[in-house]
């Protein structure tokens, strides 16, 4: 995936807020999979978080101009994703008695642990860990782990109590205890993907020693096949990213597949909207005021005519 600096993600902003469509193919080559995978560190449904995610891309193209004068871009757009998924999963159900017992002692990143190869490799892991948590255990585990949030920053965005925080926390471990994984397991996953940097120096792992498995864990174990019914593309070609813009009273519709597709050659036009193939469905024909107009025209010269026929012929 290619790197970009925050001028570069600044400029294709700005160039997406004027409809510039190899611009926007250019973000969603570049950041669909790390945002699918945001998605899905909240959502265990897979078509659901697709969904959301194609709905922040379109929020994304809207607000472009906004974006650009961010100090961060590509973290305004992860932002954005993370509200859309937090209100996705609203309301979170609050514990009735809730307990105090979970320090953050409990959160130690297992050591000398057997970690995958690739990015994608550990992200799929991270994700088929997480899918073994409850709707409230997942969003809390994301947010104090993966975002690193504070217990209380946690409760916060969550709109939970601390208590209830740390029963999901605790619940959460135990679940995954269950489900012969390990929550050290986890976080060495999360700091090799997402490191906190205040914490980093501490959960390094010893390069000179042989890498181990912790708490009896079979790390082959967490990889298991999947069917094509349980495998959810990013966003897939052919599926269309609509962005309402009126412009010239019509409404412009951006296919993905030609973003994703789309190479400027020498002869395409600086104009933006001329980038656009016309589709007559779109075409909403002329407003009220202009059919109204061009009525009054019409009488008008009727009128004249009559004028003139009138003295024509009995003058």
């Amino acid at each position: 995936m290619t790197v970009y600096s925050q001028d570069e993600i600044r400029e294709l902003l700005i160039r997406a807020s004027n409809y510039d469509r190899e611009a926007m193919g250019t973000i969603l080559k570049s950041y669909a999979t790390q945002l699918f995978f945001i998605a899905r560190l909240y959502q265990r449904d897979k078509r659901l978080a697709k969904t959301i995610e194609e709905n922040t891309f379109r929020k994304i193209f809207q607000q472009a101009a906004q974006g650009a004068v961010e100090s961060d871009c590509e973290a305004w757009m992860t932002d954005m994703l993370k509200k859309e998924m937090l209100r996705s999963v609203m309301p979170l159900m609050e514990l009735g008695h809730t307990f105090d017992s979970y320090t953050e002692a409990d959160e130690v990143a297992a050591k000398n642990v057997r970690l995958p190869d690739t990015t994608a490799q550990k992200q799929d892991w991270i994700l088929q860990l997480l899918d073994v948590l409850n709707k409230e255990e997942r969003v809390v585990f994301a947010l104090h782990f993966y975002d690193h949030k504070s217990i209380v920053d946690t409760a916060s965005e969550a709109l939970l109590t601390v208590g209830s925080v740390k029963s999901y926390l605790s619940s959460g471990k135990q679940r995954l205890m269950e489900a012969n994984y390990d929550l050290g397991l986890l976080l060495a996953l999360i700091e090799d993907v997402n490191p906190n940097v205040e914490i980093t120096a501490t959960f390094a792992r010893p390069e000179d020693k042989a890498p181990v498995v912790t708490g009896g864990l079979n790390i082959d174990s967490v990889s298991r096949p999947k069917t094509e019914q349980d495998v959810v593309n990013t966003i897939s070609e052919g599926d269309t990213l609509q962005i309402e813009k009126r412009k010239r009273q019509t409404t412009q519709k951006i296919d993905l597949e030609q973003l994703q597709a789309h190479d400027i050659t020498e002869n395409d036009e600086e104009d933006g909207d001329d980038d656009y193939d016309w589709d007559d469905d779109d075409y909403e024909g002329p407003d009220k005021k202009t059919v109204g107009i061009i009525i009054l025209l019409v009488c008008l010269i009727l009128m004249a005519i009559g004028c003139f026929a009138y003295y024509f012929f009995f003058m």
